[in-house]
């Protein structure tokens, strides 16, 4: 795997919002690897830390869950065990009572979609990407795999 400016870490559903706005953040020049982690425990699949250990500026963590215990958890323990020093910026449910919704509507309105992805993205090197939300939300119609459903992922 070879060095990535900013590597993405994705699970469940938040994987079809990286998919959607990853072309875009690709075309500013910013490198990155993306993986989708489909298992947590165990949380040993060497493709994530060499994916880690790769990245440059830092790692971002997209999860529809709770932040705390979740996959955010789990990569800032390996961090912090490997000694691997990156940054991490994680995507999820902060300790809150959320409100039923869209799904559309919950991850815009708790910082977790597409938007949220290209500002992690942009703390992480620095700049504005340029990247705007209704060209992201263009995309939102795609297909983004097969015709399995996203929440398949």
């Amino acid at each position: 795997m070879g060095a990535a400016d900013v590597v993405v870490l994705t699970s469940g559903i938040m994987t079809e919002e990286a998919l959607r706005v990853m072309p875009a953040i690709r075309a500013t020049g910013v490198t990155t690897v993306h993986l989708h982690v489909s298992t947590l425990k165990p949380f040993d699949d060497p493709l994530v830390r060499e994916a880690i250990e790769s990245s440059r500026l830092g790692v971002i963590t997209m999860e529809n869950h709770l932040l705390t215990g979740g996959m955010g958890s789990a990569v800032a323990e390996l961090i912090a065990e490997s000694g691997i020093g990156r940054r991490l910026v994680r995507l999820g449910l902060r300790d809150t009572y959320a409100h039923g919704a869209s799904v559309r509507h919950l991850l815009d309105e708790y910082d977790m979609g597409c938007d949220a992805l290209v500002a992690a993205v942009e703390d992480l090197v620095g700049h504005e990407l340029g990247i705007a939300s209704d060209a992201v939300a263009a995309q939102r119609e795609l297909a983004v795999h097969s015709d399995a459903k996203a929440e398949a992922l």
